[in-house]
């Protein structure tokens, strides 16, 4: 998706669901994966989420890049 929509797009959203499509775009997850991960599963300080249930039914652990580790800090310091 080109820069110029996502940015239109994050503008209109509402907060939750801003932070939600940042760490997609960060991330490289499915939308169905990241419905489906728990807190338990992301790991900070070795900066990845564990994927219990990908799209091949198979395990798979994802890098967070900087961004997506300040997207994830910034909803746990604000629930």
């Amino acid at each position: 998706m080109p820069n110029e929509i996502l940015y239109l797009i994050l503008e209109e959203a509402p907060p939750k669901l801003r932070e939600f499509l940042k760490i997609l775009r960060n991330t490289g997850l499915r939308v169905g994966e990241l419905q489906k991960v728990e807190w338990e599963d992301v790991d900070l300080k070795s900066e990845h989420i564990h994927v219990r249930d990908s799209k091949n039914f198979t395990q798979r652990t994802v890098p967070l890049n900087a961004n997506a580790l300040r997207y994830i800090q910034g909803i746990i310091f604000a629930y």
